[in-house]
């Protein structure tokens, strides 16, 4: 029975990797300046509750929203910033090894084929 684990494969698209980051950064970005708008809008639901156990806990819900979302945005900009990084480590790591075996010393090796061999040990 085969091994399932052995087709795996891995690949890294570094482009691709650059692309979601940036777009993790941009919309994490966005995030805090939209909810600044969650906040008013609660505030009068609740000043409409006035007097009733709701007004309360709405108040209290678009506030923990609020702080739950900003931090999602900041989330979101760390991540992109290291799957940025990430590409930028697997591009340098291909450079490094291209490099590395560019500057390799060639060795030669001697190929024997058989109509080389010597007579004794012809088959």
């Amino acid at each position: 029975m085969s091994d399932p684990d052995l087709s795996l494969e891995l690949k890294v698209n570094p482009a691709e990797l650059d692309g979601c980051g940036q777009s993790a950064q941009h919309i994490g970005g966005l995030i805090p300046g939209e909810t600044s708008k969650i906040t008013e809008p609660c505030s009068q639901a609740a000043t409409g509750l006035q007097g009733f156990l709701t007004a309360a806990a709405v108040a209290i819900c678009g506030t923990n929203w609020k702080t739950l979302l900003d931090k999602l945005g900041g989330d979101m900009g760390n991540v992109g910033t290291k799957l940025a990084t990430t590409a930028a480590y697997y591009r340098q790591v291909e450079k490094d090894i291209h490099t590395s075996m560019r500057n390799r010393p060639h060795r030669s090796r001697t190929c024997r084929t058989p109509s080389a061999r010597p007579s004794s040990q012809a088959p």
